[in-house]
């Protein structure tokens, strides 16, 4: 990880034109198998309708830009619940690439992304988290997350099981 990292990205809402280095970034933190619900990559083209679906809707959509490198090393978005009776509710997703972690953009990605949901009245804000990710719990703790419920062994990865903690955070 470079020195100072957080120091060296731009927090800056997505741009279309960055779809490709998104679904780069995403893409490596998938292939770790350990911090996400997808274990494969989706395909490039459903990223980017995804990134157009939240970007017209101005649904948060943070990246952690790397301009000298022309690279995104992490995102934050919330999609909202698309059930009418839900539609207060937005999903959290988060991730960081691993050479940029733990010098706090995944704090700074988080806290645009919350600001955005204050603005457009997102009242609840949902994320899992796998319990053998004490980092990201702390974080979602810090950003006043709490544990709504677990799912007991709710994950199977590679033979290995993991419990699912259900947070969420109300926005007033």
């Amino acid at each position: 990880m470079p020195e100072n990292a957080s120091q060296l990205v731009a927090i800056v809402p997505m741009r279309m034109a960055w779809v490709q280095q998104a679904w780069d970034c995403l893409s490596s933190v998938i292939q770790e198998r350990q911090y996400l619900a997808m274990l494969v990559p989706p395909k490039l083209e459903k990223s980017r309708e995804y990134i157009q679906f939240l970007v017209e809707n101005d649904y948060p959509y943070y990246v952690a830009w790397l301009p000298g490198e022309n690279r995104v090393v992490g995102w934050c978005d919330v999609h909202p619940n698309a059930l009418e009776a839900f539609a207060h509710c937005g999903i959290l997703g988060i991730g960081v690439h691993k050479d940029f972690r733990s010098d706090g953009i995944g704090d700074l990605l988080i806290q645009s992304a919350l600001r955005h949901c204050h603005r457009i009245r997102l009242e609840r804000v949902e994320l899992n988290v796998y319990r053998s990710n004490p980092n990201a719990m702390g974080l979602y703790l810090k950003h006043g997350f709490i544990v709504e419920g677990v799912k007991v062994r709710g994950r199977k990865v590679d033979g290995r099981y993991d419990d699912v903690i259900g947070m969420v955070r109300f926005n007033p």
